[in-house]
């Protein structure tokens, strides 16, 4: 039986594979399944926040301390008794220090002055260059503790030694001592209580605490360190007359800092030694565990252990708003 010319010039049907049905049902499933799943991930997530990359697989407890770069920014994060510096971009491990007698509390760097500065047991404050500790201080006795640290800045120095009469870049450093308590009143937190460590220490420590002009009964101080190529020199020392959890350096304010913790938010000349103002816009209430600068002067963020982040005009001493989460801020 002949074919038809409509049947010689048609294209012939491609045959069905059920194969291929069940392989394209399967990738459409895979798709909304993706999309349901991206969807419940948004509808449970902050709407303000997203993570981009996690320091907590690379870092303790303790804060890290960012180091701003042209061409890619770096972040200073400690591990037990030591410290490495990590760029942000890739989370690549770029150096990593020698070990302190005990475990990193606070750490701050320079990096133009290729100086890190870390707070270490509740005393103790060592000076590396680099990877290598160079200084160590025992800033304060058994009645207080640092609970934080601030770089406030350079500033030029007369050189010691060689090259005396000469000029160099020192780190000006505030550490902030909180008074301790015996009784478990939770009153002043101090980190990292640890007075020894697994690993052998890379340094001797200066038993000399140069504590002798600390008042026992204080409830906090501030005290000014300069941190030179060679040598970390207590300068003076500031009484305030809160028991400070955190500390920050506003933008702008020359000599200023503002101190925050269980009495309230003060700021405080750390030249002339005066408390300015005490604030009045944050509620008695609230423990204040983290102070954070804002893009515009005058305005600071500070986050309590009630969970609530206020916004701030420190000139004005008024309060803008609050954001309120169920956890504490840390």
């Amino acid at each position: 039986m002949g074919l038809s010319k409509k049947d010689e010039n048609s294209d012939p049907k491609p045959i069905s594979d059920d194969d291929n049905d069940n392989d394209d049902d399967d990738y459409k499933m895979n798709i909304l399944s993706k999309k349901k799943t991206k969807t419940a991930i948004l509808r449970g997530s902050s709407r303000l926040f997203t993570p981009f990359r996690s320091l907590g697989i690379l870092s303790d407890s303790a804060p890290f301390f960012l180091l701003p770069g042209q061409a890619t920014n770096m972040v200073v994060i400690s591990i037990g008794n030591r410290f490495q510096i990590i760029k942000t971009d890739k989370l690549q491990t770029v150096l990593v220090s020698q070990s302190v007698s005990h475990r990193i509390n606070r750490v701050i760097s320079d990096s133009m002055l290729s100086l890190t500065a870390v707070a270490h047991g509740e005393k103790h404050l060592t000076l590396f260059s680099r990877l290598t500790p160079i200084a160590s201080q025992k800033i304060c006795g058994k009645t207080h503790g640092i609970v934080d640290l601030l770089h406030l800045g350079i500033m030029q120095m007369k050189m010691s030694g060689e090259k005396e009469g000469k000029m160099e870049n020192a780190m000006i450093i505030a550490v902030v001592l909180s008074r301790r308590h015996d009784d478990d009143d939770g009153k002043v937190p101090i980190v990292n209580t640890e007075e020894s460590s697994d690993d052998e220490s890379d340094v001797e420590l200066d038993d000399d605490s140069n504590d002798a002009s600390i008042d026992s009964e204080a409830p906090g101080y501030v005290v000014i360190v300069i941190a030179t190529r060679t040598s970390l020199i207590v300068q003076h020392r500031v009484q305030v007359p809160i028991h400070p959890i955190i500390a920050l350096h506003p933008s702008t304010y020359v000599n200023k800092i503002i101190l925050g913790g269980h009495d309230g938010l003060v700021l405080v000349n750390i030249k002339s030694g005066k408390t300015i103002h005490r604030f009045k816009c944050i509620p008695a209430e609230d423990t204040i565990t983290s102070l954070e600068q804002s893009p515009a002067i005058d305005t600071v963020a500070v986050g309590c252990v009630s969970g609530n982040v206020h916004l701030i005009n420190l000139r004005h001493d008024k309060h803008l708003f609050v954001l309120k989460h169920p956890s504490g801020v840390a």
